[in-house]
């Protein structure tokens, strides 16, 4: 939490020395014109590999729900439906307040699920011997690792993921900056901090 939000203030900070309103015009003023390709390349880079990660999660999701509904269809099939609706409508978007109400929505879903997972987490619902202990099916248990601190596997492309959600909302500092009313970089560290 603390290296995202000092990140965005960062960001901040170097809009604010520069006088430049994005990546590149902040890159070309500190390093140069002819690598100001890239900090957009990364952006690119990491907005793909986001679509990406979102995609495969949800093709996941509906593989296991669509037999729910009658409908049962291979991983791929549900992989590529996702990508081309609603994922890709959504990335062609220029304007995204259209989703302002399901995205409170999503927000409230969010704060629920938080709760009822400390609240399960506290009471030992799903501990050893708790309440729902032997609910969960042995082949979707988890299986973590007595030790696995500084392991590295492919398993730890999923961090990898988790990291690039964490930062996702970096790519648009510069923007965030730009529009925040009275900007500085102590403003943005404010709200970014209220925010995250």
């Amino acid at each position: 939490y603390a290296l995202c939000v000092f990140t965005m203030y960062a960001i901040g900070m170097t809009s604010q020395i520069t006088g430049a309103k994005d990546f590149a015009g902040q890159w070309k003023r500190t390093f140069g014109s002819r690598t100001a390709w890239i900090p957009v390349s990364i952006v690119m880079i990491v907005c793909t590999g986001n679509c990406l990660a979102y995609s495969c999660i949800c093709a996941d999701i509906f593989f296991r729900l669509m037999p729910s509904f009658g409908m049962a269809m291979p991983r791929n099939m549900c992989l590529i439906a996702f990508t081309l609706f609603p994922l890709l409508p959504l990335c062609l978007l220029k304007n995204l307040s259209a989703l302002s109400k399901t995205s409170t929505f999503a927000l409230i879903a969010v704060l629920y699920t938080a709760i009822v997972m400390v609240l399960r987490a506290m009471d030992g619902s799903y501990a050893a011997g708790g309440k729902y202990f032997n609910d969960v099916s042995p082949r979707l248990a988890p299986n973590v690792p007595s030790s696995h601190l500084f392991g590295l596997s492919m398993n730890s492309l999923t961090f990898l993921n988790y990291l690039a959600v964490a930062f996702l909302a970096h790519y648009n500092g510069c923007k965030y900056y730009r529009e925040l009313e009275n900007h500085t970089p102590m403003r943005l560290l404010a709200c970014t901090a209220t925010s995250m």
